[in-house]
């Protein structure tokens, strides 16, 4: 692993625990992160899987979407105040409402909101700033961007309506 990565990982980790320690009641992300909350989400047998394997293509198409934009903020070192989400705005809509999710589709929500949330926040708070934290970013996106869509493809597979 080069050494940048290396340090991103350890900074975003270590700025998490640092973060969510110091108050045990507060988030350790500053609300603004687009898979902060949780609460829109009920992990259940009786969901809706076309719902699901709708949910998780928006994300993935979304998380896409943010992975190209922080690309081409690439070589810009102030990277990114003002940086619009596709990922948080699929987030916030969808959010609004109560929605029974699959256990599969849970997890990989929760395996990709603490690193998210930490490139958010580094995002802008304007943390990073070279290129390689930004590629780092861009890289992260694309991670969730393919987690979603494999979801998704796994939701078919099982969903009767797919087969």
């Amino acid at each position: 692993m080069p050494v940048t990565k290396l340090l991103l990982r350890n900074f975003l980790i270590l700025s998490f625990f640092l973060v969510s320690c110091k108050n045990k009641n507060a988030s350790p992300w500053t609300g603004d992160c687009p898979m902060e909350r949780l609460d829109w989400m009920e992990v259940s047998s009786g969901y809706d899987s076309k719902e699901v394997i709708e949910l998780a293509g928006k994300i993935a198409t979304s998380a896409k979407a943010d992975a190209s934009q922080v690309l081409k903020g690439s070589g810009d070192m102030n990277v990114k105040a003002d940086f619009e989400s596709s990922l948080r705005n699929t987030i916030n809509s969808t959010s609004k409402q109560k929605i029974k999710v699959s256990q599969e589709f849970y997890e990989a929500y929760i395996k990709q909101r603490t690193g998210t949330c930490n490139i958010w926040k580094a995002l802008h708070d304007g943390t990073l700033k070279s290129e390689s934290a930004q590629k780092q970013a861009e890289e992260m996106f694309i991670k969730i961007s393919s987690q979603f869509a494999q979801v998704q493809e796994e939701e078919k597979k099982r969903s009767p309506t797919y087969s």
